[in-house]
């Protein structure tokens, strides 16, 4: 609940943005925040051991491919478990991250039926309960819409 009066709080889409992942980066190793546009996930900010934002930062690839993004994106739901490793994608991604072990967690971000951003972490001990996912989801939701419509006003 602090981290929702915490995005309530945030005077613009940067301040929301690091409040996400400094959130969620506080029960896992390593978080990652994507941009989604144009059928393309592109890395935008990170938080974590041994990770390297500016690399972070180059980081794009096709959002269409089979994988536990697509996934998630389709289903426009948090999804938390194991590392798949059958599609390519998620095979590619969990190497270039040094091999992911455990579960995962991919977070899509909903706004207006659209996907626009989507955080991915990995490397927590904690378990993760589908309610307190899917209130962060809702919650980071309303927070852009309401920095969307406050910048259009």
């Amino acid at each position: 609940e602090a981290c929702i009066e915490a995005l309530k709080r945030a005077p613009d889409r940067d301040t929301l943005l690091a409040h996400i992942l400094d959130f969620i980066g506080t029960g896992f190793a390593q978080t990652i925040l994507f941009v989604h546009s144009h059928d393309e996930l592109r890395g935008i900010d990170a938080r974590g051991a041994n990770i390297d934002r500016e690399a972070v930062r180059q980081v794009r690839f096709d959002s269409t491919s089979p994988s536990l993004f697509r996934t998630a994106i389709d289903r426009m739901m948090p999804l938390f478990g194991p590392m798949p490793r059958a599609q390519e994608v998620d095979k590619a991604f969990s190497q270039a991250l040094g091999g992911i072990h455990g579960n995962v967690l991919v977070l899509p971000i909903m706004v207006e039926h659209r996907i626009p951003l989507v955080c991915f972490a990995h490397g927590t001990k904690f378990s993760v309960r589908n309610d307190m996912l899917l209130a962060l989801s809702d919650a980071i939701s309303e927070e852009l819409m309401r920095l969307f419509q406050h910048s259009r006003a």
